[in-house]
Order: structure tokens, then sequence, then C-alpha cells
């Protein structure tokens, strides 16, 4: 049985986005835990899935979106506070509300930088901003338009195996963050699928990265990421409350014109 071009494309982009992920361990073993060598590592996969992304999508980052930016990021934004949500009361209905800045600052700062300098908040901004654009365009966009030949739940299943595979190196570190998998890999994928619109799942990527804040936030401390945190958990429940009472006027409005 013959195989469609589109389906041929679509397995090629996959199979060499991969690749090109698990090719690259060497590349941070070589440069061992250097951070500038780190982000020239970053900056090559992007390049190279960037290349890959145009063999075989066409133009990779386009300017056109389905819905407004602000409709697509307030969409992503109530899904992510619901998942949240789902995740943390019973945590806390289990374990209590303990709250300690001194854990929360060790917990929050990333496993590859020893000690803050001046220099980490711009090296955290370039750092987490091209991973932001691999998510959002590489991970999720490109792959989505093309595995949708299959419709829509196939685009979704698609983008979510390839997030999981590849985002950590799973198969190598056996790391497996489920919290990532859910949150960046089906909900993007899901609102993505809905919206289509790449820069608010940028914008998401980057409000919900912790390490990227502790590099920002570190010099004040543990309570200048309990305040990010608050302050996370604020704008994500006005994007919940914004998109269900624009669903009941919807909701309504349609109602009304069939009485």
């Amino acid at each position: 049985m013959k195989i469609p071009p589109e389906r041929l494309r679509a397995l090629g982009y996959a199979t060499g986005f991969t690749l090109i992920t698990y090719s690259s361990i060497p590349l941070f073993l070589m440069w061992g835990e250097s951070l500038w060598m780190r982000l020239a590592s970053l900056i090559l996969i992007f390049f190279a899935i960037y290349l890959l992304a145009i063999i075989f999508y066409g133009k990779p980052i386009r300017s056109e979106s389905y819905s407004p930016y602000r409709e697509s990021l307030v969409h992503l934004l109530a899904l992510m506070s619901i998942a949240t949500m789902l995740v943390m009361i019973p945590f806390l209905i289990f374990n209590g509300i303990k709250i300690d800045p001194q854990e929360i600052y060790l917990t929050a700062k990333p496993g590859f930088v020893e000690t803050w300098n001046i220099y980490i908040p711009l090296y955290a901004i370039l750092y987490w901003g091209i991973g932001g654009a691999l998510v959002a365009y590489f991970y999720h966009s490109v792959t989505f338009e093309l595995f949708k030949i299959g419709g829509r739940w196939a685009g979704i299943l698609a983008t979510t195996s390839l997030f999981a595979l590849n985002y950590n190196l799973p198969l190598i570190s056996h790391y497996w963050n489920w919290w990532d998998i859910i949150s960046y890999g089906f909900l993007f994928a899901y609102s993505y699928s809905l919206k289509r619109n790449p820069m608010a799942l940028m914008t998401v990527y980057l409000l919900y990265e912790v390490p990227l804040w502790w590099c920002i936030l570190a010099p004040f401390g543990g309570f200048a990421l309990i305040i990010y945190f608050l302050g996370r958990t604020l704008i994500s429940l006005i994007a919940l409350t914004i998109f269900l009472w624009n669903s009941l006027r919807r909701y309504y409005t349609k109602i009304s014109r069939n009485i």
C-alpha cells in the first residue's frame, strides 16, 4: 500500500527530530558544565531542527494565526490553571500547606547552574527563550500541522508523543516528568489544535518555567519565588475566569438565538 506523501513528510520530520535531539547528547557531555557551551549546543539543535522543518514543512515560523494572541493565551492559561488545581488540591489535602522559602529556593534552582552571577538572568532569558521557541514552533506547531492529515486528534497525539519522547531525553536519562508531558505536551497540543497560535504557547511556557524565574529572582531569595508563584497563580485564575465568562456568554447568546 502506497503511503501518501503528506504522511511520509510527517514521519520524516518526527524521525529526524528525534535523531537530532538524541544525537546532541555527546555535545553536552563533551562541553561539560559550561553554561555558554550548553547554550551553544541548544542553538545548534535549534538551527538543525529549523532546517529539518524547512525540508519537511516549508516555512516553520509562520506569522498568521487562527485565533488572536489574547484569546489563545487565555485559553491555554485556563487549561493550565485547571490542571494545576487538579494536582495541587489533593496534594494540599494530604500534605497540608507548608511554605518554606529556603526549600522553594533550592527546589527551583536549575541543576546545571552552580551559583548565581550577574550574567545569569541574561543567560536564562536566552536559554529558555530559545527553548520556548523550540517547544512552541517545532514540538507543537510544525508537528501538528504535519500530522493533522489524520485528523485533529491524530495531530494532538502525535505532538504529545513527540514531546514525551524527546523533552528531557527520557529514553537515555530515564527522567519522565509527567507534569511536563501533561502540561507542555498534551495541554499545549490541545490548545494549539483549537487556537493555532504558537506565540501563546511560548508565553505560557516562559511563565511556567520555574528555573527561568529562579535565575531572575535568586538574588531576592525564596520569598521572591513565593511571590512569583502567587502571581502566576493569580494570572492563571484571572484567565480561567475570563475563559468561563466568555464561554457562558457564547452559550447564552446561542440559546437566545434559537428561542
